[in-house]
């Protein structure tokens, strides 16, 4: 088979769809030397330097020109990608952001859905974000020959918002990669501590800062403890400003915790574990996510958790969480002063959570897409 990919997000590993789109290539690259995989990117993609998984001889890149804006992005995947595909000679093609070309489907095609909160939360989304998804989204589900959701909650979603055939769904989960782990070298950790100034024990949160990820929550419920001075920790909110995100600050300043709340915007994303590996305890506050990737991140890494109980997150944890209202801040404050107070329960989660990491890897999700592809050039 001659396999297309849009891995245009693989250049974006800082966040979920990017991280699902560079661990799921190099998954299938790493365990598939029988088929062709064309990947399309633009030609200033830097990072691909230096990555030997992309020297295979079954790979070829297709570079299209520099990257630009977003809607330049938009408007060469709806209207130049098509035609670059069929001239491709493809077997397959999978679009592995949530939507595909409105004008042509050249050779059978898989979209995979990260997510339908734009219509759950339209809030949460700017307007141009919010009226772009909402049409292109539902459409290229439903013309798409399979669609792979990256969990049961999402592909529910799916059927139930786009009234998709139950038969092209297929669940295919998110992975963790092994650079998350429990890292053992103290000298390590206190030098990564020391060379971002990161106080002694904090609270940590990782995720873009946009609306749906409750930031503001995890804020306020922050400032209930410390407050009561129930809390010695300082918390740390790590990830890049995506939109809407002013709130957040605003809400810091308000509570008076601008010494005792760090921003971190960037960081290497080889750093990373380490971030993890330092925190006492990791809370993920969020109002919907369709996978949730730093809960993976932070079980692997021996983390006990405070999580949202909605949407797809207590499907990730399991019972290797604490599970919470989002929207219900004294709860919120409450189950992270349990988690900080009692070693044995933090014990008991930083177990559970290790173990329930491992049933997740990038590379079953690799093999399970893959299956999806040859289905799809039999069918």
């Amino acid at each position: 088979m001659r396999i297309g990919l849009n891995s245009e997000k693989v250049l974006e590993r800082t966040t979920g769809v990017g991280c699902y789109a560079y661990n799921l290539v190099r998954g299938l690259l790493e365990i598939d030397r029988d088929n062709r995989y064309v990947l399309f990117f633009h030609s200033d993609a830097g990072c691909y330097a230096g990555e030997p998984w992309l020297a295979g001889p079954n790979v070829e890149l297709d570079q299209y020109g520099a990257k630009g804006s977003n809607p330049r992005r938009i408007l060469w995947e709806q209207l130049g990608l098509p035609g670059r595909a069929r001239r491709s000679k493809l077997d397959v093609f999978h679009y592995i952001d949530h939507t595909l070309s409105m004008i042509g489907k050249p050779v059978p095609t898989a979209i995979t859905v990260h997510d339908l909160a734009f219509f759950r939360h339209p809030e949460a989304y700017t307007r141009s974000r919010r009226i772009y998804k909402s049409l292109v989204s539902p459409r290229s589900i439903r013309r798409a020959d399979r669609v792979i959701a990256v969990s049961e909650y999402t592909r529910q979603e799916v059927l139930e918002i786009t009234g998709a055939d139950p038969d092209k769904v297929s669940v295919v989960y998110n992975g963790i990669d092994g650079e998350f782990r429990v890292i053992q070298d103290q000298k390590l950790l206190s030098d990564f501590r020391r060379q971002h100034d990161l106080p002694q024990r904090y609270i940590l949160f990782v995720g873009t800062l946009q609306p749906r990820k409750n930031v503001t929550g995890l804020v306020r419920a922050y400032a209930e403890l410390v407050q009561r001075k129930a809390v010695e920790h300082d918390l740390v909110i790590c990830g890049e400003r995506g939109w809407i995100f002013d709130e957040i600050f605003s809400q810091v300043e308000r509570s008076g915790l601008t010494a005792r709340v760090r921003f971190i915007e960037s960081l290497p994303q080889q750093q990373l574990p380490l971030l993890y590996n330092c925190a006492e305890l990791f809370v993920f506050p969020s109002l919907f996510e369709g996978f949730g990737l730093p809960l993976l991140e932070a079980m692997s890494c021996g983390v006990p958790v405070v999580s949202s109980n909605t949407t797809s997150m207590p499907e990730v944890v399991g019972d290797a969480a604490l599970l919470v209202d989002p929207n219900d801040v004294d709860d919120m404050a409450l189950q992270i002063q349990r988690a900080l107070s009692d070693r044995e329960l933090a014990a008991d989660l930083r177990n559970r959570g290790l173990e329930r990491s491992r049933e997740f890897s990038w590379r079953k999700c690799a093999q399970s897409t893959l299956e999806i592809y040859k289905q799809m050039a039999q069918s």
